[in-house]
C-alpha cells in the first residue's frame, strides 16, 4: 500500500508519505478544516490540508506517473472542495493509464457539501513494467484538485476480518499467557493496544510479546494463524518508587545485594542499574520516587541531566562508607548534576565541590556526614 499527501512536499501525515511522483500541475495549501465523518476510507483530515491542482482552463491537467509493479490495484484518490466553489463550477475527468474511468467529477456535488472529504476508488490492472498513469483533465476553466492519493494492492490470497490476540511471556517464551484478544487492524494491517502491565519479570530481559494473527481466508474457507515473538527480551519492572544504582563492586554496599548493570531494571536491591544518567533514561520519575546510589565512585562520561520531568526526585548516596559522582572535566559546561528544567529535588547527603577536577565537577557523599 502507498498514501501519498498530495501537495505537501515537506510534512508526511502518519503512513501518508510526503508529495511524490507528480509530473505536471501546481501545489497550494488552505489549511480547511475538513470533515472526515462518515466517510468510507477518508484520509486523515490533515492531509485535505495541501493539494495539488491543474492549470485554470478546459482541457488543462494535472498529471502523476506512480512506480508500480505489474498487478491489480485499488486506486483511491482524496478529494475535498476547500475553494467555495459552487456546484457544477469545477467539473473534470479522470483518466488511468490513457483510460477515462471518471467522468465530470464535481466534488461539491459528490461530496455533499464544501469542506467534505469525498473519496473515489478505481481498479487498475498495471502491466508491461508501465507502472500508473494519473490525469485529471479540466472540463471548466476552474481547475481540477487532488488532495491524497492511496494505492492498494489487491491480493487474491487476501483473508477477511483478520483478529489479533496478544501474549506476554515472562521466562523467555516457556510459557505464555494471554494479555487481549479480538482485536481488530485497519485498512493496513496495523492496531494498537495499550496494555496495563500486571506482572514484573523475575530475570532480567527474559520477557516477550507474542502476536498471533487469526484470518478468515475467504477464498478457502479456512481459519490461518500466523504468529511473531519480539525479536529480544525485555524487563518489566515492577511497581514502587524505589530505584537503585550501583558501581561494579559490593564492598560497603549499604542499599543493594548485587553489582550494577544497565541491562537491569534499577528497580530492586538485587537489580540494581550501573549508571545514574542511564536510569534516568528509562524511567519517567515522578515527585516521591527515591534513586539510592550505593558505595562506589562513578565516573561520568557526560553530565547526569535532570529535566522538568525529574521534578520532586530524591537522590540519596550511601551514608556509611561513600558515593562520589566524578565528572572528570573541568571544562565550561561540564557538571556532575545538571538542572535543565527540574524543580524540588532532592540531593540527599551530597556535597558538590572542586576535589581534584573543579568547582561542581564532583558530587559526594562522605561517611562523615557533609563535606
Amino acid at each position: 500500500m502507498a498514501q501519498i499527501n498530495s501537495g505537501n512536499a515537506s510534512v508526511a501525515v502518519g503512513t501518508w508519505v510526503t508529495n511524490a511522483y507528480q509530473v505536471s500541475g501546481n501545489v497550494g495549501a488552505n489549511g480547511a478544516a475538513v470533515d472526515v465523518n462518515g466517510v468510507a476510507n477518508a484520509a486523515p483530515a490533515a492531509v485535505y490540508w495541501s493539494y495539488v491542482y491543474a492549470a485554470n482552463g478546459v482541457g488543462q491537467s494535472l498529471g502523476y506517473q506512480i512506480a508500480a509493479s505489474d498487478g491489480t490495484y485499488k486506486v483511491r484518490l482524496h478529494f475535498a472542495e476547500t475553494g467555495g466553489q459552487a456546484v457544477g463550477a469545477r467539473r473534470f475527468d479522470v483518466v488511468v493509464n490513457g483510460t477515462n474511468v471518471d467522468d465530470n467529477v464535481d466534488i461539491r456535488q459528490r461530496a455533499g457539501a464544501l469542506n467534505k472529504a469525498y473519496v473515489a476508488e478505481y481498479d487498475v490492472v498495471v502491466s508491461g513494467g508501465t507502472g500508473i498513469g494519473l490525469d485529471l483533465v479540466n472540463r471548466t476553466n476552474t481547475a481540477a484538485i487532488l488532495q491524497g492519493i492511496e494505492l492498494v494492492r489487491v491480493n487474491e490470497e487476501g483473508v477477511d476480518t483478520p483478529t489479533v490476540e496478544l501474549q506476554v511471556s515472562t521466562d523467555d517464551g516457556a510459557n505464555w499467557r494471554s494479555i487481549a484478544s479480538g482485536l481488530t487492524l485497519d485498512r493496513r494491517g496495523q492496531g494498537h493496544y495499550d496494555w496495563t502491565v500486571d506482572a514484573a519479570t523475575t530475570t532480567s530481559n527474559t520477557a516477550r510479546i507474542r502476536a498471533i494473527a487469526t484470518v478468515n481466508n475467504s477464498l478457502t474457507g479456512g481459519i490461518l494463524q500466523v504468529s511473531d515473538v519480539s525479536d529480544e527480551g525485555f524487563e518489566i519492572a515492577n511497581a514502587g518508587q524505589s530505584y537503585y544504582v550501583n558501581d561494579g563492586s559490593l564492598a560497603g554496599d549499604e542499599y543493594t545485594t548485587a553489582v550494577g548493570s544497565n541491562a537491569n531494571t534499577g528497580k530492586s536491591a538485587d537489580a540494581p542499574m550501573a549508571s545514574l544518567a542511564a536510569l534516568l533514561r528509562a524511567y519517567d520519575l515522578d515527585a516521591g520516587d527515591v534513586i539510592y546510589v550505593d558505595t562506589g565512585l562513578y565516573n561520568l562520561a557526560t553530565n547526569v541531566v535532570l529535566s522538568s520531568d525529574d521534578s520532586g526526585v530524591t537522590i540519596v548516596g550511601a551514608s556509611g562508607h561513600g558515593s562520589v559522582l566524578d565528572r572528570g572535566n573541568t571544562t565550561n559546561g561540564a557538571w556532575a548534576l545538571q538542572f535543565a528544567g527540574a524543580d524540588d529535588v532532592t540531593l540527599r547527603g551530597w556535597y558538590s565541590g572542586a576535589g581534584s577536577t573543579g568547582s561542581g565537577r564532583r558530587m559526594e557523599r562522605t561517611p562523615t556526614g557533609w563535606c
